[in-house]
């Protein structure tokens, strides 16, 4: 949380151009807390008292409150370390059975004669559609 002291440090350091960066609180909404950013001004005292920061990474400018800021930077987070790799467990040995069928030899059919083709004469086929208002049909052969 900012200071009276701090907001003075900031006020002076913005009057002189000398970027000054903050860091974000749990308390910041809409930021992941220990970001930082640069503070680009001061709103009016009759609007309330909030300072516009620019978040690192950023293109825009947001509003916030003391209790949302610090000038203290926070201890960076550890790596997570990673896990030691896990040595493969070598399986239960597993009988495995095969089936193969032994093979049977396929009797030779003889090379069929090709028939006569038989001249077919056409037969004459009658088609009745019957269709209803409704749109029900039945179809005779």
């Amino acid at each position: 949380m900012l200071s009276e002291q701090d907001i003075a440090d900031l006020r002076a350091a913005l009057e002189a151009n000398r970027p000054a960066t903050v860091w974000f609180t749990a308390k910041a909404v809409g930021v992941e807390s220990g970001k930082s950013g640069k503070v680009l001004s001061f709103a009016e005292p009759a609007e309330g008292d909030f300072i516009e920061v620019k978040p690192t990474g950023s293109q825009d400018t947001l509003s916030f409150s003391p209790a949302e800021l610090t000038l203290t930077r926070p201890k960076r987070q550890p790596a997570p370390k990673k896990p030691a790799p896990v040595a493969p467990v070598a399986p239960d040995p597993v009988e495995i059975q095969e089936y193969r069928p032994e093979e049977v030899e396929k009797p030779t059919k003889p090379k069929a004669k090709p028939a006569a083709r038989r001249m077919r004469t056409p037969t004459d086929v009658t088609v009745t559609l019957h269709a209803t208002p409704r749109g029900e049909w039945t179809v005779e052969v």
